[in-house]
């Protein structure tokens, strides 16, 4: 479970993803990108959440951005 807080002073409470194989996208820059988990750190993912496709969860594990 993670708690993400907004601007108005409410916190909400959200579910991590937990699927066996989740389907990743990220938000960045206004922008959505596909991701794919991945066993280290990088950078995108220090800074951005990833959230899952299949179940609307945040991953908050290692992943990295899918290049087309």
């Amino acid at each position: 479970m993670l708690l993400l807080y907004h601007p108005e002073g409410k916190a909400e409470r959200v579910d991590l993803c937990a699927c066996l194989e989740p389907q990743l996208t990220a938000l960045i820059s206004g922008q959505e990108h596909l991701a794919e988990p991945c066993e280290q750190m990088t950078p995108a993912a220090t800074v951005y959440t990833a959230s899952c496709r299949t179940c609307g969860g945040p991953y908050d594990k290692p992943w990295r951005r899918i290049r087309p």
